[in-house]
């Protein structure tokens, strides 16, 4: 099935504050679905252009929350051609993850950590299993998002 998405920057009209204030979210449609995922900025709603979704020229910060809500934006396409281009389905997990596990552990780093807390738990043959299963995962694919992990990715790694 071939995805298609979009994303832009919106005013939370609904979230708006008796001040005016309001975040501002970013808007991803996927496959004509919306997914509202917050960016962390919030401005008043007279700084807001509701038609070209970005802070108005006038506004003090407006060039700098706007290169913001710009770079996020581009870093997000980037990476979603990222995972297209790895044979990924883009779907709404991954996308939650990239907004809000910018910087997430890997699976495998995870993996790594919990075997180390293991140590003295459990058998040093169960380890060097889960070892043996982490090296082979890492052979399939070197890396490994925890997003990665569904019953596509297990059946492909099961045939490999």
């Amino acid at each position: 099935m071939q995805t298609h998405y979009s994303i832009k920057p919106v005013f939370r009209y609904d979230l708006k504050r008796i001040d005016g204030i309001a975040p501002i979210h970013y808007l991803v449609i996927l496959n004509g679905r919306p997914i509202k995922i917050g960016s962390g900025k919030n401005i008043y709603q007279k700084f807001w252009d509701k038609e070209n979704h970005r802070a108005i020229k006038s506004y003090p910060q407006g060039r700098e929350l706007n290169a913001f809500l710009k770079k996020k934006m581009e870093e997000f396409d980037s990476e979603m051609l990222k995972q297209e281009l790895q044979g990924k389905e883009i779907n709404s997990e991954i996308i939650k993850d990239y907004f809000t596990h910018g910087s997430r552990i890997s699976f495998p780093d995870f993996w790594k950590i919990q075997m180390e807390r293991w140590k003295g738990l459990k058998k040093a043959s169960t380890l060097e299993n889960y070892f043996w299963v982490l090296q082979k995962l890492q052979k399939f694919q070197a890396d490994i998002a925890f997003c990665d992990l569904n019953l596509s990715f297990l059946e492909k790694l099961d045939n490999y």
